[in-house]
């Protein structure tokens, strides 16, 4: 009876330990993802402003617009 619960115990700890690693690399993989994500507004911002480059006030209520549809969109 005591080895069944010794081993129910060590399995249980490689459970947790593998879980623990399973949830770091999709924690890894989500902050990469919103990285990504943060890139690709950032680069369609920028080329909304160029593509309409007006002047100084044209180019901020461009990119007021922008962030304000792309906030919308969350």
């Amino acid at each position: 009876m005591r080895r069944f619960l010794r081993d129910a115990g060590a399995e249980a700890s490689k459970i947790i330990a593998d879980a623990s690693k399973t949830i770091e690399t999709e924690r890894e993989k989500a902050v990469q993802g919103i990285q990504n994500e943060i890139a690709q507004v950032a680069i369609a911002a920028a080329s909304k402003v160029i593509q309409e480059n007006v002047d100084q006030a044209s180019n901020e209520k461009i990119l007021d617009d922008f962030l304000r549809e792309a906030g919308a969109g969350q």
